[in-house]
């Protein structure tokens, strides 16, 4: 939920074995979920190297210093997703064609059929840029596929005439998992996409070029 400051303080340090080079403080601003008072803070900063990096998020108050967390992180010289600016794969997801139902292809308890029309490769063919998310809103490990799938459904109501919307499952397998976690089938997809986690929210151009990439919560405001 939202602290009580509706901004934090972020510092990134580099702590490679090269030595330690202490970090800007940058703002993060609080980006609530849909439907409640839930959400995540962000914030934007350049890693000038890969390596481990150290991150401290302040949060201060009106009497002075409230609260510190720490952690720490590694930053890869190459992303295992899609480079930005490299074109996509072009994947073949199911689509509710090779489907009886919609349960088939989306843990989302309220799905909105229009993000399962389309074929990742048929998306890159009508001339409109792609959001694609790849997310699993009953088993995510980190909360926030269930609150991403949300958003690219109020997107896809505003930009449905202009962009392609995709909502690729994490599993392909559903109905045989029967709520069990350990039976999930991981869809090829996310292997073609490189995921090492999930939710993960993809912006392509309409040359098939992968413009944006978000790793977990990527507010409306962001996409």
């Amino acid at each position: 939920r939202r602290l009580s400051s509706p901004e934090l303080s972020v510092a990134f340090d580099y702590i490679g074995d090269d030595g330690f080079s202490p970090g800007e403080s940058v703002p993060a601003v609080f980006r609530q979920w849909p439907g409640g008072n839930s959400g995540v803070y962000t914030t934007e900063f350049v890693f000038d190297r890969a390596g481990d990096w150290g991150i401290k998020v302040s949060e201060a108050g009106e009497k002075g210093l409230l609260r510190v967390g720490n952690g720490t992180f590694i930053v890869t010289q190459m992303s295992s997703t899609p480079e930005i600016e490299s074109k996509a794969p072009l994947s073949e997801n199911r689509t509710l064609s090779d489907v009886n139902t919609l349960v088939s292809l989306t843990t989302d308890p309220y799905p909105d059929k229009d993000l399962y029309q389309l074929t990742i490769a048929n998306a890159f063919t009508n001339g409109k840029p792609t959001v694609l998310v790849l997310a699993t809103p009953a088993f995510c490990q980190v909360l926030t596929c269930g609150p991403q799938v949300d958003v690219v459904k109020g997107l896809k109501n505003t930009y449905k005439d202009k962009v392609n919307f995709i909502h690729v499952e994490i599993f392909d397998n559903i109905l045989e998992m029967d709520g069990d976690y350990s039976k999930g089938h991981v869809n090829s997809v996310v292997e073609e996409w490189g995921l090492p986690s999930e939710p993960w929210t993809f912006v392509i151009d309409t040359e098939g070029l992968v413009i944006a990439k978000f790793e977990g919560f990527a507010s409306a405001m962001e996409l």
